[in-house]
């Protein structure tokens, strides 16, 4: 089921979208009525398939800024402390 998803969020460049307050899918391309049937039945597993991957990027984004930021203080502490520091 998820190879299923998968395919079909590459093969139509599937991405959450927001209407009028209201969530749902914007799909690129032009399915077919089967694939639209097939959309419609599998909008709530897409739909959470996407939440995840965002969600994911979210956290490696936030885990990035923040060993960036740690990198920032620590080369600001030695500085103070008057040390060297090698940024490599």
């Amino acid at each position: 089921m998820k190879a299923k998803i998968d395919g079909l969020i590459k093969k139509f460049k599937i991405e959450l979208a927001s209407k009028y307050g209201k969530e749902g899918l914007a799909v690129f391309g032009k399915p077919t009525a089967a694939e639209v049937a097939e959309l419609k039945a599998l909008k709530p597993e897409i739909m959470a398939e996407l939440k995840r991957r965002a969600a994911e990027r979210w956290a490696a984004e936030n885990a990035k800024k923040a060993a960036e930021e740690a990198a920032r203080q620590e080369e600001i502490r030695a500085m103070k402390a008057g040390e060297r520091f090698n940024s490599s």
